[in-house]
């Protein structure tokens, strides 16, 4: 479960006041790959919304478990306690 200290995916694509970024922004490539942080951030909540799972869940599901990597996780747990 997520913090409700910690900004959702959305609140960081939009730039809440949450977040510590600026709302997502960008432009149609021309000629050369560009990597976007921004970018893959939309592509996670695309794929969550079609599919009305976690991503953490869905990347476990469709690519680390399938490819036998049962102890990885595309998740984050924070530890508080210290």
């Amino acid at each position: 479960p997520q913090s409700a200290d910690l900004p959702t995916n959305l609140e960081v694509i939009l730039g809440s006041e949450k977040s510590n970024t600026k709302p997502v922004a960008f432009s149609i490539p021309v000629g050369k790959w560009s990597y976007s942080g921004g970018g893959y951030q939309i592509a996670q909540a695309f794929a969550e919304d079609v599919s009305g799972r976690p991503f953490g869940q869905l990347a476990q599901d469709l690519i680390l478990d399938p490819v036998g990597m049962t102890r990885s996780k595309m998740t984050q747990s924070f530890d508080l306690a210290g």
